[in-house]
């Protein structure tokens, strides 16, 4: 074997070697684009829900003896929240409105209260939607950045684990 057979195959091992790094980079980036997408998304219509649930409070304080009603969701506008908070507030939001309705059953027969209520309806349902397609990139994701050889290339660029929303 010659000096430039040796050479050769080293050439032949490096391009294989980085042939695979650029691979999964790809992936990993296609997979970054893919979650930051879908947060986006999920902010937004979180964004949404948190304007009508914000509408429903003046409905419920002009139309019944509420005046503390949803107090936690007008306190969550002046903190700096990001998407599983934000999330966590409008759950804790929608439960208490709940509550509400089963105390003023009055409040369905309310126009604007209804078409909030579909709006709210419509919202929960985007979302749901949506958590399951980020929390099926971030699963996809997390695997990359766990398995071989992906991992290593993980450590190097130093992407870290994603959190799942179905966890909270």
């Amino acid at each position: 074997m010659t000096v430039l057979d040796t050479i050769l195959i080293i050439i032949i091992i490096i391009s294989i070697i980085s042939m695979i790094c650029m691979a999964c980079n790809n992936r990993f980036q296609i997979n970054i684009i893919r979650l930051n997408e879908a947060e986006a998304i999920i902010d937004k219509t979180l964004r949404k829900r948190y304007d009508l649930l914000n509408k429903v409070v003046n409905i419920i304080r002009s139309e019944t003896e509420e005046d503390k009603a949803l107090d936690n969701i007008k306190k969550s506008r002046s903190k700096k929240l990001n998407m599983y908070e934000l999330d966590k507030e409008l759950n804790m939001g929608m439960a208490e409105l709940k509550e509400i309705i089963k105390k003023y059953p009055e409040l369905k027969t309310n126009e604007q209260y209804s078409n909030i209520a579909f709006g709210l309806a419509e919202s929960e349902s985007e979302i749901n939607a949506f958590k399951k397609y980020y929390d099926d990139i971030a699963k996809d994701y997390n695997k990359m950045v766990k398995s071989f050889p992906s991992n290593l290339l993980a450590v190097l660029c130093g992407y870290k684990i994603k959190q799942y929303f179905n966890n909270k």
